[in-house]
């Protein structure tokens, strides 16, 4: 299997993006974290760190956000892209706090609930389908609620490598 030019370190680059208050500081810290999802002789799956990823591996993508603070913080949004090069795995979305996700067909400039759906003519009038997870771009959690002090959200999400 051929060896794909999407180096690891290179995915742990991509912008993660989160609603930060007005203060001098940055009270919140993140860290993104990448693994190669292999299933092992027991059957099980396991998530391995690598330094590459082969065409049709799956990764997993772990977004860690922490509140370093010492008050609450209003965390009102993660948003990141599906890195290129990758296709996102539909319904891999994880969130510790109950956050509605959503995702991009336009390079993040609008999200919608997944499956996105569209509407097309056709010979028998309008028709609805399913747009191709390939056509997403960008993913986001939505979440209203407060990260208390030293509270750790993680926020992951899986990609198949193209």
């Amino acid at each position: 299997m051929q060896k794909v030019a999407v180096a690891i370190a290179l995915l742990l680059s991509l912008p993660v993006m989160a609603a930060k208050p007005a203060i001098d500081r940055d009270p919140l810290d993140s860290e993104m974290t990448v693994f190669v999802v292999e299933t092992g002789a027991d059957g099980q799956e396991h998530l391995m760190q690598r330094e590459h990823a082969d065409s049709g591996q799956v990764l997993e993508y772990h977004l860690l956000y922490k509140n370093a603070n010492n008050q609450p913080l209003k965390f009102t949004r993660v948003q990141t892209i599906v890195p290129k090069g990758t296709v996102y795995v539909p319904g891999s979305d994880r969130a510790e706090v109950e956050a509605l996700f959503k995702v991009s067909i336009d390079g993040g400039k609008t999200f919608e609930l997944e499956p996105v759906k569209r509407e097309r003519d056709s010979e028998q009038g309008k028709e609805t389908y399913v747009v191709d997870e390939t056509a997403y771009t960008h993913l986001m959690w939505e979440n209203k609620r407060v990260i208390r002090p030293r509270q750790s959200w993680l926020f992951t999400f899986r990609v198949k490598v193209k």
